[in-house]
């Protein structure tokens, strides 16, 4: 009985985790950086590459981040402070079992060699969320969760039914293969490596002409490979960074207090 409540409490919480992924997976923002959100100068994007543009999924990605990023602020100078922006409009789909197209592309990622293979039939748990962020721009939120609480979730772009995002548990990374390899079966499963600049740096596979990167991250035991913008990226780098030091401050601090 208790196994089965625990388990029913960890799918609501995969269902909720839909609703707010969108927010997680394209941007992180630090909120006690307020003051500097409301005056920082508008960041200057570097030209995409004409032929890159003419690819969908390159714009596609760029423009969700775009939609995300389009905040109005407003500043009245006397400390009250106002923010308007248009939230994602998020919809459950009433699909409560994998579809062949999910199982499709997930298998995709494990013939590339990303992620270990794994049985559909454990995965107890199926929800399906549509984030629309314009009439014409469409993520799918497609989360599987096993009673022992492993999971896979996966966001996928409408139009071309491409895995744009996909969290798993660091348990199901293929070890046995190059993150270098992985990335770049991941631009090819894109159908990105038709972009000839590709290059590998510090575990990044990085393309100036389309201006995107594509990152595999661990952390803890949860592992995240996705594809965004190279400025959104290394905002986020910044932004952990900043979290990080810190953290080890106050760390820092809490020792000093004690000793």
């Amino acid at each position: 009985m208790i196994k089965k409540m625990l388990l029913f409490l960890i799918v609501i919480l995969i269902i909720v985790f839909s609703f707010v992924m969108p927010e997680l997976f394209l941007h992180v923002e630090d909120l006690s950086r307020e003051n500097e959100i409301f005056t920082r100068p508008k960041k200057e994007t570097k030209k995409i590459d004409v032929q890159a543009e003419k690819i969908y999924l390159v714009m596609f990605i760029h423009n969700i981040y775009q939609i995300k990023d389009e905040k109005v602020y407003y500043d009245y100078g006397d400390s009250k402070k106002a923010v308007m922006y248009a939230n994602v409009i998020t919809e459950a789909l009433k699909t409560t079992a994998p579809t062949e197209e999910f199982k499709n592309e997930v298998s995709k990622l494990i013939s590339n060699e990303i992620i270990k293979e794994i049985n559909f039939d454990e995965y107890l748990h199926y929800t399906e969320v549509k984030n629309i962020f314009s009439p014409e721009y469409t993520v799918i939120t497609c989360n599987m969760i096993k009673e022992n609480g492993e999971w896979i979730g996966i966001c996928v772009e409408e139009k071309t039914g491409k895995i744009i995002n996909v969290d798993f548990p660091k348990s199901f990374l293929k070890t046995d293969v190059e993150i270098e390899k992985q990335l770049r079966n991941y631009a090819k499963y894109l159908d990105l490596d038709i972009i000839d600049d590709w290059k590998f740096e510090n575990n990044i596979l990085k393309s100036e002409k389309s201006q995107l990167s594509i990152i595999l991250v661990e952390k803890g035991e949860s592992c995240m490979l996705t594809i965004a913008p190279i400025e959104t990226y290394e905002e986020y780098v910044k932004v952990d960074e900043v979290i990080k030091r810190e953290y080890e401050i106050v760390e820092s601090e809490k020792k000093n207090i004690k000793n």
